[in-house]
């Protein structure tokens, strides 16, 4: 028995060493896997699409929607599991540290500003009133080729369910744009 089982390894050429050799390969991957999904990996790029909200462009009039609006697109996309949301608190906090004061109408301007939190897509907001409720314009902003992707308008009667709305819109043009298209048509 003993001859017939040192015949068997012999025959293998060697298939015992191989074995430790796929168990440390394995391992290896584990953990690289498990580092690639942590907060302080080893590799530096973005897994999810980090998205801010920039300053909204309202009426005067319309500041008391224009907080409704901005409430309702935030906590929409939340609500979004593909996407990241930047705090917008962290966002003004950038645009008073860079720019000081108002941020400029140009999105670029403010986008630049905003690139050290890399975010890959900046939002637009613009709200205006219409006679029968409110009409909305969101551009969203690839930041890294500082070019504007996508413009989705809606209109409601509530600004705060026109935030939620568009939100929903943003997801669903970044990840299946062709659908976005096809609506545009």
């Amino acid at each position: 028995m003993r001859r017939r089982v040192l015949q068997l390894l012999a025959f293998e050429h060697g298939a015992l060493l191989c074995l430790p050799a796929v168990l440390v390969a394995a391992a290896l991957v584990l953990f690289a896997l498990r580092q690639a999904a942590s907060e302080g990996a080893l590799f530096n790029h973005a897994r999810e699409l980090r998205v801010a909200v920039g300053p909204a462009r309202v009426a005067e009039t319309a500041r008391g929607a224009a907080e409704a609006f901005e409430s309702g697109l935030v906590r929409g996309l939340r609500a979004q599991r593909e996407l990241v949301l930047v705090e917008p608190a962290r966002v003004r906090a950038r645009l008073e540290a860079v720019l000081g004061g108002e941020p400029p109408e140009d999105a670029r301007t403010w986008m630049r500003s905003t690139r050290s939190l890399n975010v890959l897509y900046c939002l637009a907001p613009v709200l205006e009133a219409d006679a029968r409720g409110w009409n909305a314009r969101l551009d969203v902003w690839d930041v890294a080729r500082e070019e504007r992707v996508h413009t989705l308008r809606a209109r409601a009667a509530e600004a705060g369910t026109l935030g939620r709305a568009l939100a929903d819109s943003v997801s669903s043009a970044l990840f299946r744009p062709s659908a976005g298209a096809r609506a545009a048509r």
